[in-house]
Order: structure tokens, then sequence, then C-alpha cells
């Protein structure tokens, strides 16, 4: 299996169809198809399934396209590095960043480091906390936006402020709390929340505080799957502020704890024993720069 197979594989499985991809790729559609069955006879597996009009992944294909993005990502990085302009003034960053960050706070961070570096280009990966430092850890990305806490002998970091916790809900489903501007953890009884893993124990011991028990409906490392559910009407999710203008471009309602304890910290890291290329040095000192300006 070469580099030019998994380039292949990769824009099929992402398209879910030979023709598209092969004008995708540039390439007459029979190679692409020889190629395609080839790495399935190298591999001795099955990669699709094509029962249907479009391509499905199997399990085995899945898996592949996992690995192989991760090997294609880390490819093209160590190629800018080794060709990139020593000042960093040109090259590819990679970056890694939790959904809600990667919709509120690198837009405008990245925006601002633009100005500065306009010919830098950005290769951007979007998952939960454990996923992307797992990107971190093997180098497929350079910097990274998670929530805290991480591993501080593997890490450094720089904390952006903290945020409060807030809830987001269908405020037909639960037209008691509409019109409220804070929300005190006890009234919560007997409501279905939505929670990230992350802040059941905040919650729990919130609401044991307040006297209550917090009563959870479902638990997901997912908070887009969490806002979903609220829009479904199944119950309140719990996010931080900074992903309120998601919930409401979906039309649902948000309210923010009055609890000042239910609070949740964000972070840019990088790894400590990697070696980082002159764009990744370049925008790991931008950092505080940016968000000591945004202070003043």
């Amino acid at each position: 299996m070469n580099l030019q197979q998994m380039r292949y594989f990769v824009t099929v499985a992402r398209l879910g169809n030979v023709t598209e991809a092969a004008k995708a790729l540039h390439i007459a559609q029979p190679p692409l198809s020889r190629q395609i069955k080839q790495l399935e006879q190298e591999l001795g597996v099955e990669l699709f399934d094509r029962s249907g009009r479009r391509l499905h992944l199997t399990e085995t294909g899945h898996l592949l396209l996992h690995r192989a993005e991760e090997i294609l990502n880390l490819t093209d990085r160590t190629m800018c590095e080794l060709s990139s302009n020593e000042l960093g003034q040109e090259g590819i960053l990679s970056l890694g960043v939790v959904t809600s960050m990667g919709l509120m706070v690198l837009p405008q961070l990245i925006a601002a480091f633009k100005e500065d570096y306009p010919k830098i280009t950005y290769r951007l990966l979007i998952g939960e906390t454990l996923r992307v430092i797992e990107l971190l850890e093997k180098g497929i990305i350079e910097i990274a936006i998670v929530h805290l806490p991480v591993d501080e002998d593997s890490f450094e970091s720089y904390k952006l402020p903290p945020e409060r916790l807030a809830l987001v809900y269908d405020a037909a489903v639960f037209p008691q709390l509409h019109g409220d501007y804070e929300l005190p953890v006890g009234r919560l009884q007997g409501l279905p929340l939505l929670c990230h893993r992350r802040y059941k124990e905040l919650m729990e011991q919130a609401a044991q505080k307040n006297g209550i028990q917090a009563q959870f409906f479902c638990l997901s490392d997912d908070s887009n799957s969490l806002i979903a559910w609220a829009k479904a009407g199944l119950g309140l999710a719990v996010i931080p502020e900074s992903a309120e203008a998601i919930a409401q471009r979906e039309g649902l309602a948000c309210i923010r704890f009055a609890d000042r304890s239910l609070m949740t910290t964000a972070a840019v890291v990088w790894a400590r024993k990697h070696y980082h290329a002159p764009t990744t040095r370049n925008f790991i000192s931008f950092i505080p720069q940016y968000f000591e300006q945004k202070k003043k």
C-alpha cells in the first residue's frame, strides 16, 4: 500500500462514488476502480459495501480511513516543514479543535494571525478533546484548542478565560424556563439533562449542594449530538457559553446558570517534546499576544 493508493481510497471513501472520486482526482474511472480492488486484494479485506447505489465503508474500511487520513496529514505536514520558509512566513499549520471553539474562538484567532502571516495555509481537524489530544500526541496536528485538564508533563498550554456553563433547550417543550436570564440549580429538579461526560461530576456536585439530584437523560462525548437532542425536545443540553451561538442558530433557547462555580476552562496546547516548525513557533508566540490584546 503506497501513498497514492491511500489518497485514492480516502477520496472514494469521502465521496462514496468512484465516478465522482475519479473526477475529483482528475483520472479515468477504470484505473481508479482497479487501484481500489488491488488495494483490497493486497490487504485481503473488503473496504466497501457495494450492495447499494453508493459505496459504504465496511468496519475495516472505517479503520483504514481513520489511519490513512492520519498518515496523509502527517506526510503533508512533513513535506511542508522540509520545504517551508525558515522564518515561518509560509507553510501549513495543522490544528485540532473541539467543536465549540472551532466555530467561535478559532476563526477570530486565525483572522488576526493571518494579518501577520498571510501566506500560511491550514489543515483543521475537529473532534472531542480526547480525540484531539490523541492526534496531538501522535504529531498529526501541531496545536490544539481543548478543554482542560490535560497532562501538564506532556503538554504546554495557554489557558483561555473561564466560561460559564449554560443550558440550551426547546422553549416550546420547557416553557417554564423561558424568559429567565439565569437559572438557579435548584430548578433543575425533575428536568432531563443532556450532559457532556466532562461536566457530569460538576453538575452532580452543584445539584447536591442545592439539595436535589441531577437527572441525566443522556451522557455523551459529543456536544453537537447533545444540541441535536435538545432540538428534538429530549432535554436540556449543558454546554459552554461559547457554544450558545451554535444552539441559537438551531432555534434553541439559552439560559446560563446562576451558580458561578459551574465553569469550564479551555486552553491552547502543544506537545512539549515535539519538534515545532517555524510556522508553529510563530503561532505559539502569537497566542498570548492575541488574547492579551483582547483584554484591553
